[in-house]
């Protein structure tokens, strides 16, 4: 465990972002990260014509001036689409591995919105390419599941917002590590020493003191934590 690569420093929700001047998920956000020497965080979704993108939400209300699911739009509408009031657009997963290039190593979340597997199965495609350090995490049990019974060299993690079914969603997926809700340390501890468990999303300074000795690695929020 302590030769993992998830462990070299803190994890950079989205990048290092304000949603001011910097948004989040985006690739000026990724620049501050690698600059920082952080481990990157970022999530992926699949689009209307089955190519992947990175943002977070399922719908674009929140972070731009369009509406409705990421899903229903193509690649070409999304990358054309500015982050809140910036110049910044919604970056597809090549423009993202193509800046960070194995500068530092990537968390990637999969989203579920869009049913089946094609999202996992055109992530491990791309990923081919890639050279650098690399890590999956879903909140859906069968989405980690596909890293487990497809092969590849990627750690693979299951998001935990709740206790619920955790010991079968474990057996299912077999996950390399927990990403979990920072609150549920006293229902989770038991499986320490077991697997890595990293924790999110800090969001202040004292959330690192308060949590940096219970978990072995924490997901920040960098800009609100220093």
């Amino acid at each position: 465990m302590k030769d993992n690569f998830l462990l070299k420093n803190l994890i950079a929700h989205r990048g290092v972002f304000d949603n001011n001047k910097i948004p989040e998920n985006s690739l000026r956000s990724f620049k501050e990260a690698i600059k920082g020497d952080y481990i990157i965080e970022f999530d992926i979704h699949l689009t209307k014509d089955n190519e992947i993108i990175v943002f977070h939400d399922a719908f674009l209300d929140r972070m731009t001036n369009k509406k409705g699911y990421v899903k229903d739009y193509t690649l070409k509408e999304l990358t054309s689409i500015k982050l809140l009031n910036t110049n910044y657009h919604i970056p597809s997963l090549d423009e993202v591995l193509d800046l960070i290039n194995g500068k530092v190593p990537i968390l990637i979340e999969l989203k579920h919105d869009v049913k089946g597997f094609m999202l996992p199965k055109l992530l491990l495609e791309r990923l081919k390419t890639y050279k650098g350090e690399v890590a999956i995490q879903s909140f859906d049990t069968f989405l980690v599941s596909y890293f487990r019974f497809h092969k590849n060299p990627y750690l693979r993690g299951l998001l935990i917002n709740q206790y619920r079914f955790l010991p079968f969603k474990i057996f299912l997926s077999k996950p390399d590590f927990l990403s979990v809700n920072k609150k549920l340390y006293n229902k989770i501890k038991k499986y320490k020493n077991k697997r890595l468990i990293l924790s999110w999303t800090m969001k202040s300074k004292d959330d690192v003191l308060k949590y940096k000795d219970k978990y072995d690695n924490l997901i920040c929020n960098i800009n609100d934590c220093k």
